[in-house]
């Protein structure tokens, strides 16, 4: 399989994305919503003609929990016209829905002529932490490089959003479910959350492929919410962060705290995030990140069942966007 999928998406077996020990961890290792294996192969006279691997989530709702599927290394040999489409048909049967995020050029393509819909622009936004470093550790220079490197110096001046008193993170080794708060009553009428579990995130905090930390938030030592921070080279991003209320004013303290934990680590040279709702727009703006680029999300929900007027909470969590690094492209700033 590994071999398949350097193939078609030209990469070398030794890229990172196919580490021997990610490919088990994200595909067979123990997921706490999904037992058994994430990995779905379609064969043609005994040969790969497509994979699609999949990160299941769950979505909150008024009406209940609905069951998703997310594709990731979705990948069809061209010599096999079809064979990547009927295996992404697929996954209609494995959950009540499927969102797909982003993805190569065929894929975005595909999206619409296999029956989903775009419903949001997932925004990445970034926060320069170290510009100096970042500029001597970029992979090539150009014309450019000094006027970049003054905006991200001029960029890494933002202050960080005033945290109110009590409020702090608190780092920890493993999560349990009393670490987890509960939901606020206006929160599902402002977004649908993901279902977070401390088994999932403990899940998470194992991944191979980057180092990812974990904090929870207290208000006045009462849990508030948590978050959860990978690195990859010399970026660290946001990966997971929830607050249980729909004020404003409480995401905008959760995310400085996540830009105070990010910095402490010496090799951050920038803070990446991904916002989806109102909500993380506004406190990334308020903490200094600046908008740089999106991806398209579309989703498959035949009986309407995440159409209840309030966005997705989508973050890096629901697919590979927390782990996956290229080397030669490392910044977003």
């Amino acid at each position: 399989m590994r071999q398949f999928l350097a193939d078609v998406f030209r990469t070398g077996e030794d890229a990172p994305s196919l580490a021997a020990s990610l490919m088990y961890w994200k595909y067979h290792e123990s997921h706490p919503d999904w037992p058994q294996s994430r990995a779905f192969i379609l064969r043609k006279s005994g040969r790969i003609a497509a994979h699609v691997g999949i990160v299941p989530t769950t979505w909150l709702t008024p009406a209940g929990p609905v069951t998703c599927v997310v594709p990731i290394d979705w990948a069809a040999d061209p010599l096999v016209p079809g064979a990547g489409a009927v295996l992404h048909r697929k996954l209609g049967g494995l959950a009540r829905t499927v969102l797909q995020i982003g993805g190569t050029v065929q894929a975005r393509k595909m999206a619409g002529l296999l029956g989903l819909k775009p419903i949001a622009s997932l925004e990445y936004y970034v926060r320069v932490v170290r510009p100096w470093r970042q500029h001597r550790l970029r992979p090539a220079h150009d014309w450019k490089s000094p006027a970049r490197l003054a905006r991200n110096a001029i960029w890494s001046l933002a202050g960080l959003a005033h945290v109110p008193r009590g409020w702090s993170a608190e780092p920890v080794s493993a999560f349990d479910d009393s670490m987890l708060p509960e939901l606020a009553p206006n929160v599902l009428a402002a977004f649908t959350p993901p279902q977070r579990s401390a088994a999932l995130l403990n899940y998470m905090l194992r991944c191979p492929a980057a180092e990812f930390r974990g904090f929870r938030l207290l208000d006045g030592g009462r849990p508030r919410g948590f978050f959860l921070l990978s690195s990859v080279g010399p970026q660290t991003r946001i990966a997971d962060l929830f607050v249980n209320t729909a004020e404003a004013a409480a995401w905008t303290a959760a995310y400085a705290l996540a830009v105070r934990a990010a910095q402490e680590r010496a090799e951050t040279c920038e803070i990446a995030a991904l916002a989806s709702t109102p909500a993380t727009r506004q406190a990334l703006s308020a903490n200094g990140f600046r908008p740089r680029g999106c991806d398209p999300a579309w989703l498959s929900d035949p009986n309407q069942l995440l159409d209840t007027g309030a966005p997705l909470h989508v973050t890096m969590l629901e697919w590979d966007g927390s782990y996956l690094y290229n080397p030669e492209n490392p910044f977003l700033s």
